[in-house]
């Protein structure tokens, strides 16, 4: 999550603690870094996705796809936690359905559930699509009644002159954009990496012994 960023407290005292260690200060920040953003329900990660499925209408399975985590190593003593920018595609939010106007859909839980005209469906290989008219406006999809040239009734077709669109909701980044919903998180993120330093810190003095 891009401009947010936690760091680590007491490290010129660790440092002189683990002087004896070889890597000594290296290893405990790594340890500490990648327990800190981890994947567990212990981590950055999932305070991450927690805090996204309170605002969006997303199953947390959903919204950690769009979650990545990268870890610290000798080289790069640096973690982060990030989503991705990609728009969320309607059909991923919880009971979006189809009826007779368009497709049923809620996508922030503060709002209230709304139908989206000429909005389908597709049964193949799924997915909220709307067909766009030869000018770009919306055509409501469905049967169209197809006529000889005398006028004579030949039934009913699904009009596939247009092409068909994937709709989509927000991005899971745009939350982010919230302090208040970052701060909370920040906190955490700066209370368990303070916690995990210390922990990898006296591991290694004990270790050494």
């Amino acid at each position: 999550m891009p401009g947010f960023y936690v760091e680590i407290k007491g490290l010129e005292n660790a440092q002189k603690l683990l002087s004896g260690i070889k890597d000594g200060s290296r290893k405990a920040i790594v340890r500490a870094l990648n327990k800190t953003v981890g994947t567990s329900s212990g981590g950055v990660q999932s305070d991450a996705v927690k805090a996204v499925a309170q605002e969006f209408n997303l199953t947390q399975k959903n919204i950690k796809k769009d979650f990545r985590v990268k870890k610290a190593t000798y080289s790069s003593l640096f973690a982060h936690v990030e989503a991705r920018g990609n728009p969320v595609p309607l059909e991923r939010f919880i009971k979006t359905r189809q009826n007779k106007i368009g497709v049923s859909v809620q996508v922030k839980k503060s709002r209230p559930r709304v139908t989206i005209p000429h909005l389908f469906i597709r049964k193949y290989k799924g997915g909220v699509f709307v067909r766009l008219s030869a000018i770009g406006k919306n055509v409501t999809p469905g049967m169209s009644i197809r006529k000889d040239k005398s006028g004579k009734f030949l039934g009913k077709f699904r009009d596939t002159r247009f092409p068909i669109k994937h709709r989509f909701g927000p991005r899971i980044p745009d939350i982010f954009s919230n302090s208040e919903v970052m701060e909370p998180i920040l906190k955490k993120a700066q209370e368990r990496l303070d916690k995990n330093f210390g922990h990898e810190v006296e591991f290694l003095l004990e270790s050494s012994k």
